[in-house]
């Protein structure tokens, strides 16, 4: 019997976690990914006030020794006007980082593990068991086909956009909206680049920032209205815009190399109600 059971140990999961587990809660920490692992459609900028809350738990050294560069500065191009300066600060803490979900995800999950909670990776989440009307647990599955249920006093939904819990409890989503826009971005080797870039156009962005490994994030922002058109053609449609709207960054672009696939989607637009029957 446990406390707390969290579906999903990404960042919310993991933090909810590590936060209870120090508090003395027995809690169960469950994904259906295996760690380390990364995820798609993220762009993983981790702003100054997200930092904070990191170095407040304590784990500001792990971020900072990641190989992942602090970012201070940055450059806001208007196409008739450039703007350069430095980020605002959260209290004493002046850079962001931009973590691969690959090194963030398990630094949190490390902690959480460290403070006492279980993790079981590589297991999904099938069922809420119930009594009475109450949630008391879930029925897993493992990896290799194995199920079994768990039980405890709270299950946390942590488990992303497509939450299981979510869809389980039957909670409510609202204010919905389709998507209004999608993004492709790469890992570029051999870009330089100073601090964070963003390049706003008519109905499209650009956006450029060091990572984990001395990679360049690069990606492009498109309408939704475009998207179909553009997933035809990934590759010709980002370099196209890229030309156009930041030929500087272009060229730095064109002398590096992609060192991954195009990563992207779009994202729907909702509000969901925090909680279900049970």
């Amino acid at each position: 019997m446990y406390d707390v059971i969290v579906v999903g140990a990404r960042c919310a999961g993991a933090s909810t976690a590590l936060l209870l587990a120090r508090r003395g809660h027995r809690v169960l920490l469950l994904d259906r990914s295996s760690f380390p692992s990364d995820l798609v459609l993220s762009t993983h900028m981790l702003w100054q006030p997200g930092v904070a809350k990191l170095t407040e738990w304590g784990l500001h050294d792990k971020l900072a020794t990641s190989g992942c560069p602090p970012l201070t500065t940055a450059l806001f191009d208007l196409g008739q006007v450039a703007l350069t300066g430095h980020i605002p600060p959260a209290g004493d803490i002046a850079a962001a980082y931009s973590p691969r979900r690959i090194v963030l995800d398990q630094i949190l999950v490390d902690a959480a593990v460290k403070a006492g909670a279980e993790l079981r990776d590589g297991t999904t989440v099938e069922e809420l068991r119930t009594d009475a009307g109450n949630v008391i647990g879930v029925r897993c599955r493992t990896r290799e086909g194995l199920r079994f249920d768990e039980h405890a006093q709270l299950v946390v939904g942590a488990d992303g956009m497509h939450s299981t819990v979510a869809k389980l409890t039957e909670a409510v989503e609202y204010h919905t909206r389709p998507a209004l826009q999608g993004t492709y971005f790469g890992y570029f080797a051999d870009v330089p680049i100073d601090g964070i870039e963003f390049y706003p156009r008519e109905w499209r962005a650009i956006y450029a920032w060091k990572t984990n490994d001395d990679l360049t994030l690069v990606g492009v922002n498109w309408t939704a209205a475009d998207y179909p058109q553009v997933r035809r053609d990934i590759e010709g449609e980002f370099h196209a815009v890229l030309l156009a709207a930041a030929p500087g960054l272009a060229e730095r672009v064109h002398h590096g190399h992609l060192e991954s696939r195009f990563i992207g989607g779009s994202i729907l637009n909702y509000f969901r109600t925090p909680f279900g029957p049970g």
